[in-house]
């Protein structure tokens, strides 16, 4: 399912309900970007804001889950590391990173590393720890030279385009100049079904995945 595809089809659920008013182009997408990112913090755990019969769902909670999150999953990328930092691009989320000699790793807290740095639990080569910073991780020891690390990038924000046709002046979909949802179909229905709801519209997902493969059915 295309941006497109999505935008009919909220139009077409927001038109049978009588409380409801049709979305604009540029409105939508805005939404479908806000709710893109939010539906990618609600996958990897990191939901905005709990609901009563919300269900907990996190990074690898589920095959599922670690399923949805593929497109966005940097696996076991190699990493020169500069002056203890490592620069993971686009990184959100860091699930793991070692050396080719390291046995174990960790992420610390920053208020961690005073404790850490001497005694029996001081970084090695063999022992590695690390905490975050904006570019990626702060790795000790300071020799270290290189590391993988898995981590989920941030999804690329979708763009809406549109035109209008000067020859039937209906509105059409600009593909050249639109990024699509990274997400598979049952994802990007997810997303929608946020829209409709914080549009006020009472539907339930289910409802909204019938609705759409109907929708498919008779190519509306």
């Amino acid at each position: 399912m295309t941006n497109w595809d999505l935008y009919r089809l909220a139009n077409f659920i927001a038109n049978n309900d009588e409380l409801a008013q049709a979305m604009g182009a540029t409105e939508f997408g805005l939404e479908l970007a806000a709710k893109n990112m939010r539906h990618f913090r609600n996958r990897i755990g990191l939901p905005e804001s709990y609901r009563q019969g919300q269900v907990a769902v996190g990074v690898e909670s589920t095959r599922l889950n670690n399923s949805d999150m593929v497109p966005f999953f940097e696996d076991g990328l190699e990493v020169n590391v500069a002056g203890g930092i490592a620069i993971l691009p686009g990184w959100y989320y860091i699930l793991d990173y070692w050396t080719a000699d390291s046995r174990s790793s960790e992420i610390i807290t920053y208020g961690e590393y005073s404790r850490r740095k001497t005694g029996l639990k001081a970084p090695s080569a063999k022992d590695l720890v690390a905490y975050i910073v904006s570019d990626g991780l702060k790795v000790f020891p300071a020799t270290t030279v290189k590391v993988w690390v898995n981590y989920y990038r941030k999804p690329t924000t979708p763009v809406f385009t549109t035109v209008v046709n000067t020859t039937t002046l209906k509105l059409e979909y600009d593909a050249d100049n639109s990024v699509e949802l990274q997400w598979d179909d049952g994802n990007k229905l997810d997303i929608l079904h946020m829209i409709l709801t914080d549009y006020g519209l009472n539907i339930q997902r289910s409802d909204v995945v019938q609705i759409a493969e109907k929708f498919v059915e008779t190519g509306k």
